[in-house]
């Protein structure tokens, strides 16, 4: 592979380079495309969406609705006992064993 250039003109090269310059009101239309993106009402819905506050309170929400049931379930369960028994000891129809089948007296 032949060298075509040598590096003095490599880094001559780069004597004449200026800054590149954005189109007119470049900036202007950046902004302005940002704020109507900021506007959208389903962009508002999404930041309170992913807010860590209303992450937290949904949270915290569902922690107390889940405390309530559950302790409004371990006070019907001893009433749910109490009825069980009564309602066992009418129903005693059952063979003993479930599995032998009763043998007819005659």
């Amino acid at each position: 592979m032949s060298n075509k250039f040598n590096t003095e003109q490599i880094i001559n090269s780069l004597d004449g380079i200026q800054r590149a310059e954005p189109a007119p009101f470049f900036y202007t239309r950046l902004r302005g495309k940002m704020a109507k993106e900021e506007a959208g009402s389903i962009m508002h819905l999404f930041k309170l969406i992913t807010s860590p506050a209303f992450s937290l309170a949904i949270a915290c929400f569902f922690v107390v609705v889940n405390g309530y049931f559950l302790m409004n379930n371990i006070n019907d369960d001893t009433i749910i006992d109490e009825n069980n028994q009564a309602v066992a000891a009418e129903y005693v129809q059952l063979p003993e064993n479930p599995y032998v089948t009763p043998t007819e007296n005659p």
